[in-house]
């Protein structure tokens, strides 16, 4: 959700995402920071799940 403005930007690139982009940048948008928490999220989410398969999955 956070990054839908940078990714419609990057696709369509009309002169309406270019000016929602310019307009967010006014403010406190910051894709990167969407880019590196939903990366860490998917890191440790993976990491977890293998984790929990490897330790409990063999058990049942």
């Amino acid at each position: 959700m956070y990054l839908f403005p940078a990714i419609a930007d990057r696709l369509l690139g009309n002169d309406l995402t270019h000016l929602w982009m310019v307009n967010l940048s006014r403010g406190s948008y910051q894709p990167l920071f969407g880019i590196v928490a939903g990366g860490t999220a998917f890191a440790f989410s993976t990491l977890l799940t293998v984790v929990w398969y490897q330790r409990f999955e063999e058990r049942f």
